[in-house]
């Protein structure tokens, strides 16, 4: 209970007088999530052929790349790094997608009923 007191009170504190690189902060957190997962989310949602090896490839090739490029302060045509990001995901889940293992036709069944009918 002490700790959430304290937590608390610094949090509070925090708030009031916000530091002016919370914008920063914020903008890095989402870059990453959305470098991690936004094709996986989108392909594994509507695309049968999504597996695994490409999910697991593009979350981690893409907050990498994100990362290294925010660090190294890499740009391309003076756009956010989540662009970089973003771009290496696409590849390696699509690369991953053709290399790994395709999903067991059962299971389309389950999330893909038209295109997989009984």
């Amino acid at each position: 209970m002490l700790a959430t007191v304290v937590l608390g009170l610094i949090v509070y504190v925090v708030a009031i007088a916000p530091p002016s690189v919370i914008w920063q902060i914020n903008m890095f957190a989402f870059g990453g999530l959305e470098t991690a997962f936004f094709w996986v989310l989108l392909f594994g949602l509507f695309w049968p052929k999504a597996n695994r090896t490409g999910a697991i490839m593009a979350m981690l090739g893409g907050v990498v790349c994100y990362c290294a490029c925010m660090a190294l302060k890499i740009k391309v045509l003076d756009l956010h790094q989540i662009v970089i990001g973003i771009g290496v995901s696409l590849v390696l889940f699509l690369i991953g997608t053709y290399m790994g293992k395709g999903t067991d036709e059962k299971v389309l069944r389950v999330f893909f009923p038209e295109r997989y009918p009984d």
